[in-house]
């Protein structure tokens, strides 16, 4: 869409869940230097629903281009925050009907994934005091770890604490927030292997492999399969350009690059 003097009124759709819809608009000035993110900053401004909370979608009709028309969901999501409403309008179009969602109660994705892995960390090492109310009160309470136990809770504790650091100095999020939910879903899923593993690995009478190979191969695997995830993960963040980047460039087999290959 060329540029030009001539408003765009923009009519926003609210739809909340348990209500009726109602016809809300803001006016855009100039749509080829109009971002989504500054529609979503003038709809929170004027009617309080926070930036992240909104979920716009385009209405597809006569005055979207030719590519959305294609779409047969009848709408196209905006997520994409960079992008100017002129790329998705034809170089017609004066009045635009945009469906906002209220997404729902948000929380930000390094706050799950902190919590999320903190779980694990903490039931094993609860696991480690032998509490009476969980292993009950006897003399092999007082027993020392058994070598290759002790080995595992650490090579447990440096995998999440590892996931920790990543999430605090290596993750690029193309989003601030997600769902709230999602937080109960994710904790639910880490956190019951933290129950599950701990409680035979640091058991008094845990037993450990009778074969002096067997052990040292898990740990030579563990820490390969460490160093390739933190490789790849160190990867993936180097092909975002920034923090708040939405771009998602596809990871490509290098020569160089032998992890890839795996």
């Amino acid at each position: 869409m060329s540029s030009s003097s001539k408003s765009t009124r923009v009519v926003l759709s609210f739809e909340k869940k348990g209500s009726s819809t109602t016809q809300e608009s803001i006016t855009v000035e100039n749509p080829d230097t109009t971002s989504i993110w500054q529609i979503k900053q003038q709809y929170m401004k004027k009617y309080g629903l926070n930036i992240y909370r909104q979920g716009l979608y385009l209405l597809i009709n006569s005055t979207t281009t030719g590519i959305e028309k294609d779409n047969k969901k009848g709408m196209v999501s905006l997520s994409n925050n960079t992008s100017s409403l002129s790329h998705y309008l034809s170089s017609s179009s004066s009045h635009v009907s945009i469906l906002v969602k209220d997404l729902g109660p948000q929380i930000g994705y390094k706050t799950v994934f902190i919590l999320e892995y903190l779980g694990p960390l903490l039931f094993v090492f609860l696991y480690s005091l032998r509490p009476e109310f969980v292993y009950g009160k006897n003399d092999a309470n007082n027993k020392d770890f058994h070598p290759t136990a002790m080995m595992g809770i650490l090579c447990w504790s440096f995998h999440f604490m590892k996931r920790e650091l990543e999430t605090l100095f290596v993750h690029r999020f193309s989003r601030p927030t997600m769902p709230l939910s999602n937080l109960f879903k994710n904790c639910t899923y880490y956190w019951t292997f933290g129950l599950v593993i701990g409680y035979p690995l640091c058991h008094p009478e845990y037993t450990s492999p009778t074969s002096y190979n067997q052990i040292v191969l898990g740990l030579t695997l563990f820490i390969i399969a460490e160093i390739l995830n933190l490789s790849v993960h160190l990867k993936l963040r180097n092909l975002r350009s920034s923090g708040s980047s939405q771009e998602r460039p596809i990871p490509m087999v290098s020569v160089s690059y032998h992890f890839t290959r795996l």
